[in-house]
């Protein structure tokens, strides 16, 4: 009869175990649906790129002159972030005037970088920019080093938990009368055995190659 009893009263923690967990949201202008992100007006779709089981979570925000942004993380430091920016008729005279390679440099250079990275951790640099002709159309990739910015804390030897330094590639691309900024951030600046750092130039062109696969499944719907 105990056995019995010890049985049924694993039943309640198996059946909890076994629920599937729910990416974290809260009050967001767009929705998700299907494990798919929906923007505002439905300007664009995108796979969630973050697993509800590992903490995954969505924000956003969109405002009336057509500015909003998308961020995924998780528990074990993962960022993915997506801005965008409708077009003024003046910002589409620009980029007639300037060409898409100048005109993603200045928006870089003396509104991005100033108003965001810089103005958080005025320690970061700008390590490197390439402007290509890319498959689907021009863009411009960045990579950055955030000094004491890494997604997670770290202890080592029972210290103080503290954020390591850090890289964060960003992308600048135009679709549609829409300008969109990508960021992507490794989940650990610490990757391999026994705590080894990856290279720089070995993460960057790993950083890069994930950030042109997630450009890649935003799905333009207007």
């Amino acid at each position: 009869m105990r056995r019995l009893l010890f049985r049924f009263a694993l039943l309640p923690v198996l059946v909890l175990s076994a629920q599937a967990a729910k990416l974290k949201t809260r009050n967001l202008t767009g929705k998700v649906k299907a494990s798919v992100y929906i923007a505002p007006k439905e300007l664009f779709r995108l796979p969630v790129p973050v697993d509800a089981d590992l903490g995954g979570r969505v924000e956003d925000a969109f405002s009336k002159d057509g500015k909003g942004f998308v961020s995924f993380t998780d528990d074990v430091g993962h960022l993915y972030r997506l801005e965008y920016f409708e077009f003024a008729p003046e910002s589409a005279r620009q980029v007639a005037e300037l060409g898409e390679k100048e005109f993603f440099d200045r928006f870089l250079m003396m509104f991005y970088l100033p108003n965001t990275i810089w103005l958080a951790i005025p320690q970061s640099k700008l390590l490197a920019k390439a402007f290509s002709t890319e498959p689907d159309g021009p863009l411009l990739m960045v990579w950055t080093f955030l000094s004491k910015a890494s997604m997670l804390t770290v202890s080592r030897n029972g210290s103080k938990p503290e954020r390591e330094d850090s890289y964060r590639t960003i992308a600048l691309f135009i679709r549609k009368q829409v300008l969109y900024v990508v960021s992507l951030a490794p989940s650990s600046p610490q990757v391999g055995f026994f705590g080894e750092k990856t290279p720089p130039e070995k993460l960057q062109a790993i950083m890069e190659q994930k950030t042109l696969e997630f450009i890649r499944k935003i799905e333009l719907t207007k």
